[in-house]
């Protein structure tokens, strides 16, 4: 790659000025630093929660691009719920979920599938706990869905709603072992975080044995209350 031209396949290819600061402008954004130079050589990895935002900016600034199939599986759902296929919930859980719950859970489902993270953020007393749950629920009826060595999942709440995260569980998801870590009755290894399908902890309990869960293998981590994060 020159100052004004690229090379590819042994055709050089030229660009004008304006179409320079064209792809100077959408590099910055995509590096989302506002100081990033023009790239002279080398390639530039999307990461994968930036892939939506870099396709639309992508097709933006050329509407003739063609994004990976990897890249569409991952934004089409996330552009319209409608595309998202049912959760596979347990039949107890499928009864009782309210339709929004279920768009919620199928959502939270893509996300795993694709290896991201997201923010749940309905209204307060909407239902976020049990959508969470169904997710756990959906990933231990259906193996295939994460990875086979994998059993444990993590939830850090306040301390006040430990307790709640266990009678919840208890409620929606009987088949689903939990224990809760903290106080006095804490787990002590990986070894035993990883016979429980659920382990529900406080964030200063965590922050205290964050050694332990970070040897522990872990499915998914739920983290309620999620600003407490920032602190």
């Amino acid at each position: 790659t020159g100052a004004n031209h690229v090379e590819s396949d042994g055709k050089v290819y030229l660009f004008g000025k304006g179409l320079l600061a064209k792809a100077h402008a959408l590099q910055k954004r995509l590096t989302g630093s506002p100081d990033a130079p023009l790239l002279g050589q080398g390639a530039y990895r999307i990461p994968r929660e930036q892939t939506t935002q870099a396709e639309e900016l992508i097709a933006e600034a050329d509407p003739s691009f063609k994004p990976p199939e990897t890249w569409q599986a991952r934004s089409a759902a996330l552009r319209n719920f409608s595309k998202l296929p049912p959760p596979p919930l347990p039949p107890e859980l499928g009864d009782i979920l309210r339709p929004y719950q279920k768009i919620g859970t199928a959502w939270l489902l893509h996300l795993f599938r694709h290896r991201l993270g997201g923010i749940l953020a309905d209204e307060m007393g909407l239902g976020k706990t049990v959508q969470a749950l169904a997710l756990l629920a959906c990933l231990k009826e259906e193996k295939d869905l994460g990875d086979a060595h994998l059993r444990a999942s993590l939830v850090v709440c306040p301390a006040s709603l430990v307790e709640n995260w266990r009678r919840e569980a208890v409620r929606f998801c009987p088949q689903l072992k939990t224990f809760v870590h903290h106080g006095s009755k804490r787990l002590s290894s990986p070894e035993e975080i990883a016979a429980h399908d659920i382990v529900v902890t406080s964030y200063g309990t965590f922050v205290r044995d964050l050694a332990l869960f970070t040897a522990a293998p872990l499915l998914c981590i739920v983290g309620d209350e999620a600003q407490h994060l920032k602190n």
